[in-house]
């Protein structure tokens, strides 16, 4: 099988057996539709852990994320991981979060946090949200992870 984003090689059934037998989540099929868990996501940074291989880690699990038969319902952006939103990030991901998007992941931005980096006008895609909304998300959502 190729790369992210790219053909497959093997048929399809062929990826979702292997994925069974190794107990791996399958993606959805044509006519599933991915359940959206009520979970908030809560990106601080454009890394995952303090190692050098961050960026290549949280760009993996946002792939892993968007393959997932479930998602968060929310993900959040503060601090300098608003970057990811933008015109300025250094991942490559952006498949990725298109997928999640169209399966109704609401991508929420922080305000304080895309002005603080002066990033308000390069945002691509996502909500810009006031921290009252981002106090009532804590509130609201059944889990709240922060990475």
């Amino acid at each position: 099988m190729s790369g992210m984003g790219g053909h497959n090689t093997e048929d399809e059934s062929d990826l979702r057996i292997k994925m069974a037998e190794h107990n791996f989540r399958m993606p959805p099929g044509n006519d599933e539709k991915p359940r959206l868990d009520p979970m908030c996501i809560c990106l601080t940074q454009a890394r995952w852990g303090a190692g050098e291989c961050g960026p290549k880690l949280l760009e993996n699990l946002l792939i892993t994320l968007s393959q997932s038969n479930v998602k968060p319902r929310w993900i959040l952006l503060m601090d300098s991981a608003v970057f990811l939103a933008t015109d300025n990030t250094i991942l490559d991901c952006q498949d990725a979060w298109k997928f999640l998007i169209d399966s109704g992941v609401e991508v929420l931005i922080s305000e304080t946090s895309a002005r603080h980096y002066d990033q308000l006008s390069c945002i691509r895609f996502g909500t810009v949200i006031k921290f009252h909304h981002i106090t009532d998300l804590l509130l609201r959502a059944e889990k709240f992870v922060s990475l």
